[in-house]
Order: C-alpha cells, then sequence, then structure tokens
C-alpha cells in the first residue's frame, strides 16, 4: 500500500487519490498509508430497513391510488435493461431505495429513484 498524495486545497490538503482531507494544520509530509480509490462496491450499501420499508409503503400507496396499473411488457423490459446499466443495482435490488427490481419495474406508478425510468409508458390493465 503506497502513502496518500496531497495536494494544496483552501481548508487545507486532500490526497489526489482516496480524496482524504487533512486540515491546515496538519502537515501533508506525514505518511499516511493510502487506501486507493473509492471501491464502487462499497457504494452498493443497501438502505436500512426502516428506510426500506417506509419507500415501500410509499410505492404501494401510489399503486393502489394509480389503479394497480402495470406497464406493458416492452416497457418492463426497457425498465430493467436501463438498470442493467445502473451502478446501484446489486443483483435483482436497487441498493439506492431497497427495491426489488423485477417487482417495480411492473407497476406504472413506480418510480426510479434516480429518475432513469421514463414516467411516460404503456399500461396494461390489472390482472384478476
Amino acid at each position: 500500500m503506497s502513502d496518500c498524495h496531497f495536494v494544496p486545497r483552501d481548508d487545507g490538503y486532500a490526497c489526489s487519490t482516496c480524496g482524504r482531507v487533512l486540515p491546515k494544520k496538519l502537515k501533508p509530509d506525514v505518511h499516511w498509508p493510502c487506501p486507493g480509490p473509492e471501491d464502487p462496491a462499497k457504494n452498493k450499501q443497501m438502505p436500512s430497513a426502516a428506510r426500506r420499508a417506509w419507500n415501500l409503503a410509499g410505492a404501494l400507496a401510489s399503486f393502489v391510488c394509480d389503479g394497480c396499473a402495470m406497464v406493458s411488457r416492452e416497457d418492463y423490459e426497457a425498465r430493467l435493461a436501463m438498470c442493467d446499466t445502473c451502478d446501484r443495482r446489486d443483483g435483482n435490488w436497487c441498493a439506492q431505495c431497497g427495491c426489488n427490481l423485477s417487482m417495480k419495474a411492473r407497476g406504472r406508478a413506480f418510480r426510479c429513484p434516480l429518475g432513469k425510468w421514463p414516467n411516460e409508458v404503456e399500461t396494461i390493465e390489472p390482472g384478476p
């Protein structure tokens, strides 16, 4: 593991690799082990159980208010294709909101928390 490489900033110094910040009162010549660039895998931490429950409750309320309308097969597949390109996807889960993607992509009222799904979609009638 190499040391951080600090560059001057207005409020002190920052490592050009990992982003670690040192206040002005500390000297950048101190040897700090650099963890390297931020790991994108850490970005996939799911929201807390309470936050996921809150998100689910809001999404289900919207779904019911929308008459439980489902999107067409084409729009469903297009939504999942957009999720395939997202760095917040973790298997069949969205690490941003904590939702199950194969379920969430079906409901017309459901929205991507990052705004990646179009709002205008073709709908099909809800089944029995």
